[in-house]
């Protein structure tokens, strides 16, 4: 008996300890009916995604599909109601047609399409919403759920980026390794790919769920900080998935931009001395372009040490093989310019001569510097009265 009394004491305690309150007795019943809780009036304004949902499910979604849709803004009062803006959130919604005003007649609904873009979305779930502005009511959120999947698990990685080649026709080699997603309801089925300018493809199936890529160099790269190639990957199946998107990034030296990239002419003075001969440079050239002496906190002021493109001289002047450069740039230029090319020893001086003919067809010339395939940032010339 006395542990009863001790447990029953214990309990009580452990109660209070809680906050818990004790027990009240039961409230008397009311004498009458109280009366209904006032219904809530419907909104005027209301988002139909075709279903009963606060959200429109879009499903799975795959690699680099683009899903078009459409939803509903209905008037549900008994005056015209003006919709002022649908407004996407994310750079993966998009209006399928510019929105203007409008105005819902009473009882009326207005159907907006849009496109979800699945390569602006992780692999993962997720959702999304447009903002619906009307002049008679709070902006609203018209939302949008699903998950985008892989069809396959690339290795390495969909995104390789190479070491800085200071030769574009440098030899390299990058192997994907592609294996089916086995989370998918079928197999998915993959084609090769379509070779550009740059780069040639050794696409394998293996046969057990798996393909291979071997991507290599077929023709000199541009020079350019940040050269990227896609390669899309046709999926067959599922069709909607429409590619798997690989990415190749690498460095090729710098950009090649002439300093300076454009030359005005007087025809008074070209007519008066029939022959000019202007200078142009690409990196160190001695009296055009040159790097100074500077302390860090001063790198930034004098215009001489970078390029149109912003890159400092002394990146350009580390980042080329000069002998490999000066040996393959060439350049088009237009019938009766001369184009003489200097070497230095982290430069380039290029020297055009212009004659009064030059310019019988257009007051505007180019010269462009090329490699291989690739156009480098022309010179403009121009003759001006």
């Amino acid at each position: 008996m006395k542990h009863l009394l001790s447990i029953s004491l214990l309990s009580v305690l452990l109660l209070a300890g809680c906050g818990k309150k004790a027990a009240q007795p039961a409230p008397p019943a009311a004498s009458a009916t109280p009366a209904e809780a006032p219904s809530k009036p419907a909104a005027t304004i209301t988002l139909d995604y075709g279903a009963d949902l606060p959200y429109m499910p879009l499903g799975d979604m795959y690699e680099d599909e683009v899903r078009h849709d459409s939803f509903k803004i209905v008037n549900n009062s008994t005056d015209d109601q003006t919709i002022l803006a649908v407004e996407g959130t994310c750079p993966c919604l998009r209006l399928s047609q510019p929105f203007t005003e409008s105005v819902i007649p009473p009882g009326g609904a207005l159907e907006v399409a849009f496109d979800m873009y699945g390569p602006e979305l992780e692999f993962r779930r997720f959702a999304r919403y447009f903002i619906v502005r009307s002049l008679s009511q709070a902006p609203m959120r018209a939302q949008f759920a699903g998950e985008r999947k892989q069809v396959a698990i690339v290795t390495p990685e969909r995104e390789v980026t190479l070491p800085m080649q200071k030769v574009p026709t440098t030899d390299w080699e990058v192997v994907f390794q592609l294996k089916a997603n086995d989370t998918l309801e079928k197999p998915p089925k993959l084609a090769a790919p379509e070779e550009g300018p740059h780069l040639a493809y050794a696409f394998t199936d293996n046969g057990d769920g798996s393909w291979t890529l071997k991507v290599t160099p077929k023709a000199p790269l541009p020079y350019s900080r940040k050269f990227k190639q896609a390669i899309h990957i046709p999926v067959l199946e599922p069709a909607r998935a429409k590619s798997l998107t690989l990415e190749i990034d690498v460095q090729v030296g710098e950009a090649i931009v002439f300093t300076p990239d454009k030359w005005t002419i007087s025809a008074a003075a070209l007519a008066e001395q029939k022959t000019l001969t202007g200078r142009f440079a690409y990196g160190v050239v001695p009296g055009l372009q040159e790097e100074e002496k500077l302390d860090s906190k001063d790198m930034m002021k004098p215009r001489a040490l970078r390029q149109k493109n912003a890159v400092p001289l002394k990146f350009v002047r580390e980042h080329h093989d000069w002998d490999d450069l000066f040996a393959h740039l060439e350049f088009r230029a237009p019938t009766g310019v001369k184009v003489e090319k200097l070497r230095h020893p982290t430069g380039i001086e290029l020297r055009v001569t212009v004659t009064p003919e030059c310019f019988t067809q257009s007051k505007t010339l180019e010269v462009v510097p090329f490699r291989g395939p690739n156009d480098c940032e022309p010179i403009t010339i121009s003759l001006v009265e």
